[in-house]
């Protein structure tokens, strides 16, 4: 977390990664990558500030644990 009014240095280093094999595969990856995208969004927007969701997604994970 960075408090109001402060700054951040960034530093992205890019190197190019492998092809995908196919592109089906290409397809499935993609879309699992959207899917957690969103669900991180969902977790960082939702669920960290509110205290009563928040603990509510603590019990389905342990219960999913089972």
């Amino acid at each position: 977390m960075i408090p109001p009014n402060q700054s951040a240095e960034v530093r992205i280093l890019y190197s190019a990664g492998p092809n995908l094999a196919s592109n089906e595969e290409g397809i499935n990856y993609r879309a699992k990558a959207v899917l957690r995208r969103y669900l991180s969004e969902f977790r960082d927007n939702y669920l960290s500030r509110h205290a009563y969701l928040h603990q509510g997604a603590l019990r389905i994970k342990e219960a999913l644990r089972l």
